[in-house]
């Protein structure tokens, strides 16, 4: 599929090949009868790209970088070694992270056997990266400026459900217009409560310990404007993205494993909130550069907001 300019809307979707999810979009975005593996990522279209770093940008002072010489230490060298898990901090799920549960397979029908077998390479953000990475236009809805100024209680852990009717308000009251292939951006304060919490808080500790998190409300109606929508990706602050434990619908299944859509967690979006704050504007121009590796289930993200 190359137009994408009627999609289909959620309820038009089929249903998962097993008959137990709706809203299925496998095959969808298949091409010349191969297997499609970037899922919504092909909604950012080289127009899309381009039309979103087209728009009005502010000339910034370019980067003062100052490389320290280390050879007064009679040693002329330089090397590091990084090893980390990406879901520890700031990071995308690509659609290997979570798959249909009770059919065991990824996005597009990946078993998981399949790409757990020895040199099965996959997905994963190779391919990300050989399409230059995600760039395109990113929109933030600041929910928990929105929920401040409403004085809607919320705390980041407890399990408090988003929805989507709160989501349209923002957009409203930020009069901020969502469009197709837009990268949509999350802010909730979980990451600024981690920052001002004390790390010795013996509270603080049992709270993520409990591991029920707030965020978006797992439901179809959610699966339903998001998909409607038609984002290519969503980040935000929490460490789920929808509000954790789930019931019976799990976003992770419909984003990443019916639609190949990526997922962004724990981005630190503070200073992004109060750009956009600054300059009533909440939409900007998205870079992120993602690791080159095959079979990859995360990354971090590696980002830019340019405005």
């Amino acid at each position: 599929m190359e137009d994408f300019s009627a999609l289909p809307d959620f309820d038009s979707l089929p249903y998962s090949p097993d008959g137990s999810l709706p809203g299925c979009a496998w095959k969808l975005f298949d091409h010349n009868r191969q297997a499609d593996q970037l899922g919504t990522l092909n909604l950012l279209t080289q127009d899309k790209v381009l039309d979103a770093a087209r728009r009005k940008s502010n000339v910034r002072s370019t980067l003062q970088h100052r490389i320290l010489d280390l050879s007064s230490s009679g040693m002329y060298a330089s090397d590091e070694h990084v090893s980390f898990c990406p879901q520890h901090g700031s990071h995308w799920d690509t659609p290997l992270h979570f798959a249909h549960q009770k059919s065991k397979k990824y996005y597009n029908g990946l078993g998981h056997q399949g790409f757990h077998s020895q040199n099965a390479l996959h997905q994963g953000t190779r391919l990300w990266s050989a399409r230059g990475g995600i760039c395109g236009r990113g929109v933030l809805l600041d929910w928990a400026a929105w929920a401040a100024e409403h004085n809607v209680p919320y705390h980041p852990i407890g399990n408090h459900k988003i929805t989507v009717a709160q989501l349209e308000e923002v957009a409203n009251w930020q009069k901020t217009t969502l469009s197709p292939g837009d990268i949509l951006f999350l802010r909730t304060g979980f990451v600024s409560w981690c920052n001002t919490a004390a790390t010795d808080d013996e509270n603080r500790r049992r709270m993520l310990e409990r591991a029920e998190y707030s965020g978006v409300e797992a439901s179809i109606e959610s699966c339903r404007w998001h998909w409607n929508h038609h984002f290519s990706a969503v980040v935000s602050d929490t460490i789920t993205y929808e509000a954790w434990p789930t019931g019976e619908i799990v976003l992770h299944e419909y984003f990443l494993a019916m639609w190949g859509m990526p997922i962004g967690k724990l981005w630190d979006l503070e200073k992004l909130s109060e750009v956009c704050r600054s300059r009533q504007r909440w939409s900007f121009f998205l870079t992120s550069a993602p690791l080159n590796v095959a079979s990859a289930v995360g990354s971090p993200p590696n980002a830019l907001a340019i405005f």
